[in-house]
């Protein structure tokens, strides 16, 4: 596919700010992306690895990670209200408790792309950056798998994470998201201009 680095993100409303794209901001952003190691995992996967060390690798319950995301034989029906919450890999069934519903889930996405608005291209802050947006975004998606919410707003959060890959060079997780996407897609959700920005690489 196209080279990620290479090509111009768009900038559907409220996801990433306006920025002229010019061979000085591609410099920037090479430099960025050169901060993290082309190893093939996501970075934010092995900086938050020693959070999940002693992990028992899951439960009984029926629930297995399939392309980073959790599914289980079951519906959680959530009632948190925090919106801004770190993720953590299951080791237990989900306390509904824990599990923000889709209403403060929009309220979260719409917190983290304030947040999006404030961010520098200062090489120094791209990884704590982008670990922010990766345990915010990773903690939406989990909530939605739980609670088995697959509707526009699902593919809106996937798209958007996926674009936040491509701007920090993230092909790990960028993989994660094209898969729930691709599902996603022929479910019949999203729009055709999403298809065809997503399924290109």
């Amino acid at each position: 596919g196209k080279s990620p680095s290479k090509r111009k993100l768009k900038s559907p409303k409220g996801i990433t700010k306006s920025r002229s794209y010019d061979p000085e901001e591609q410099s920037k952003r090479a430099r960025r992306a050169n901060r993290f190691e082309k190893t093939g995992i996501s970075l934010a996967d092995r900086v938050s690895s020693d959070r999940w060390a002693g992990s028992s690798g899951g439960f009984a319950m029926a629930a297995a990670e399939t392309e980073g995301d959790v599914e289980l034989d079951f519906t959680v029906v959530g009632t948190c209200q925090v919106l801004e919450k770190k993720y953590l890999r299951l080791t237990s069934a989900p306390d509904p408790r824990t599990v923000r519903p889709e209403p403060v889930l929009r309220k979260s996405i719409e917190l983290i792309r304030a947040k999006m608005e404030d961010f520098t291209d200062d090489p120094d802050q791209a990884q704590a950056q982008y670990i922010y947006l990766w345990e915010q975004l990773k903690s939406v998606r989990q909530d939605l798998t739980v609670q088995r919410i697959r509707n526009d707003f699902t593919v809106e959060v996937y798209e958007m994470h996926a674009r936040i890959c491509l701007e920090y060079d993230d092909q790990h997780e960028l993989k994660q998201c094209q898969a729930q996407l691709t599902q996603l897609y022929e479910e019949g959700l999203g729009t055709r201009a999403g298809q065809r920005e997503f399924m290109a690489y």
